[in-house]
């Protein structure tokens, strides 16, 4: 399983039960949406050719990386986006994930993990702001 964790003690000084929830699952969608986008920008190594043709002729999908996505998607197939107290942890559980993260002797490293965690931290403390000053989601 391959996840991000994102924790936010600070919220405690915000005194609404719905709070910490929302936050922290907006702060999970902006993780996944990081990594989709880290995947499909372009920044990772393409797969080889012969990889999607052997997709194409096993009736596998010729979307590049289509099941690793799916996993990055909220209720998707292999996605983790679970709240606890004041964290969430945001990410696969594709087995084959890791592999892509740590590369192998014949696939190279793609690591859709190295997003900008300040940015969704900020958005975070934006947000919890938001609702304070609201009284409630924004």
């Amino acid at each position: 399983m391959i996840t991000c964790e994102f924790s936010c003690p600070w919220l405690e000084w915000i005194q609404h039960p719905d709070l910490p929830t929302d936050v922290l699952q907006r702060a999970g969608e902006s993780i996944l949406d990081a990594m989709r986008k880290e995947i499909q920008g372009g920044g990772l190594t393409p797969l080889a050719p012969s990889t999607l043709d052997q997709k194409a002729r096993h009736g596998g999908s010729t979307t590049p990386l289509a099941a690793l996505l799916d996993s990055l998607t909220r209720g998707g197939r292999d996605n983790v986006l679970q709240t606890s107290g004041w964290s969430v942890e945001a990410g696969s559980a594709d087995p084959v994930a890791v592999y892509h993260i740590r590369g192998t002797r014949r696939m190279p490293r793609r690591d859709f993990t190295a997003i900008d965690m300040q940015a969704i931290l900020n958005d975070a403390a934006n947000r919890a702001l938001d609702y304070f000053i609201q009284g409630g989601p924004a």
